[in-house]
């Protein structure tokens, strides 16, 4: 301001109503913390801690479960009770990962199809499965039953997605 010979403080962080009525820096500062400011601060801080917890915190695994519509279940060669589902399997990282996939829930429960599945980055797929169980391992009716999957680097990142399984009566 000097230097063009103007008046010192046209430029300055103030605003016109604190100009023209000549307010010092304490009585700025007093009225930048007013109640509503800080709770308006306090407001954009929560959010702000939220959105970073809930982005530390997720699984980099996304699975659903859904049960083939047509066959609700089956006795299969060797007197075992087989239901089929689709499972959607979603890599939501950013490098390739290797999936395998297992069952657990029934007594001799197992995974009668292709249990490794290989994503790419940031990529879901839909994925056939068979479970197989033994015919007198459980009553007649449906089962609950859980189809985890689990990477392969990391064992960490798992997913266990829950369905029911189906036993002829």
């Amino acid at each position: 301001m000097d230097k063009m010979h103007y008046a010192r403080g046209l430029v300055r962080l103030s605003t016109q109503s604190a100009m023209a009525q000549g307010w010092s820096r304490a009585q700025m500062l007093r009225r930048v913390f007013r109640p509503r400011v800080l709770l308006y601060g306090a407001g954009l801080l929560a959010i702000t801690v939220a959105m970073v917890t809930s982005l530390s915190v997720r699984v980099p695994l996304k699975v659903d479960v859904v049960r083939d519509r047509g066959t609700l279940s089956r006795i299969v060669a060797g007197g075992m009770v087989e239901n089929i589902y689709r499972v959607q399997i979603g890599n939501a990282t950013e490098v390739p990962q290797h999936y395998v996939l297992s069952a657990a829930g029934l007594d001799g429960l197992r995974v009668a199809s292709d249990t490794a599945v290989a994503l790419g980055a940031a990529e879901d797929r839909w994925v056939v499965i068979r479970l197989q169980a033994p015919y007198g391992a459980a009553a007649g009716g449906s089962h609950p039953v859980a189809i985890e999957v689990r990477a392969q680097a990391d064992p960490a990142i798992q997913v266990a997605a829950p369905t029911t399984f189906l036993v002829p009566r």
